[in-house]
C-alpha cells in the first residue's frame, strides 16, 4: 500500500463519513498508518452524544463504535482550529493541485461543520507540528485500539 495519499481522497472520506450528517453537525478525522494499513477515525458531534467510528482500508480490521463527551468534543475541535496549524490547512472544495502526504510523516486531520459550514483538510508535517496536535493525534489514536 502507497504511503503517499492524496488530500482530495481525505476530502471524499470526510464527505461519505458526514454524509449522514443531521442539522449543524461538527466532524473531526484522523487518518493514520497502522503496520502496513491506513486507519481512519471519525467523530461526529450528533445529539445526544458525538459518536466515533474506527475504519481502516483493511477488511481484515473490524469497524469500531465508541462514544466521546460532548466536553471531551468540544476541547478536540477547539485544539484542532487554535493550534496555528492553519497553514497546513486546505478547503475541501480548494480548486489547487492535488497535494500527497505521507501518513507517516505527517499529521493528517480533517474538520467539517455540516450541512452548510466549512470543510478543511490539514497535513501537519510532524516535524513541525505543535505539541497539541501531537497530543491530538494520540488521543485518535488511543480511540482506535
Amino acid at each position: 500500500m502507497p504511503r503517499a495519499l492524496v488530500v482530495a481522497a481525505i476530502s471524499a472520506i470526510l464527505l461519505s463519513c458526514v454524509a449522514h450528517a443531521q442539522g449543524d453537525e461538527r466532524t473531526l478525522m484522523q487518518m493514520f498508518q497502522e503496520d502496513s494499513r491506513i486507519v481512519y477515525v471519525t467523530i461526529v458531534d450528533r445529539p445526544p452524544s458525538p459518536v466515533g467510528l474506527v475504519t481502516s482500508e483493511d477488511k481484515s480490521r473490524q469497524e469500531r463504535w465508541f462514544m466521546v463527551s460532548r466536553p471531551q468534543f468540544d476541547k478536540m475541535w477547539s485544539t484542532l482550529v487554535s493550534a496555528g496549524v492553519e497553514e497546513y490547512a486546505r478547503s475541501a472544495d480548494d480548486k489547487t493541485p492535488e497535494r500527497s502526504f505521507d501518513v507517516v510523516n505527517y499529521y493528517v486531520f480533517s474538520a467539517a461543520e455540516m450541512p452548510h459550514g466549512s470543510k478543511k483538510n490539514y497535513a501537519v508535517p510532524a516535524d513541525k507540528a505543535p505539541a497539541s496536535i501531537a497530543v491530538l493525534a494520540k488521543q485518535f489514536r488511543g480511540y482506535a485500539k
